[in-house]
């Protein structure tokens, strides 16, 4: 399951699973966003929290198709 579709389902911002899994809302951005790599810390907290509902590998996908999707914006600008 996408991150994004877990915090919905469960009504979190990304600043409040954040804190709840013991991260600053800046550090978990840029990792889940694929600015930093993502950690084996901040992954294992993410399974644990979702109860494996977000994996590592959903993790992965998701980051991927954010860059697929910036590099399709950038690739627009002229």
């Amino acid at each position: 399951m996408r991150l994004e579709d877990y915090l919905f389902k469960k009504r979190l911002t990304k600043t409040e699973f954040a804190r709840k899994i013991g991260y600053g809302p800046q550090q978990f951005s840029k990792a889940i966003n694929g600015h930093v790599k993502l950690t084996v810390m901040l992954v294992r907290a993410i399974e644990q929290f979702t109860d494996g509902m977000v994996s590592y590998e959903d993790l992965l996908e998701s980051i991927e198709e954010k860059n697929v999707q910036k590099k399709m914006d950038d690739d627009k600008k002229p």
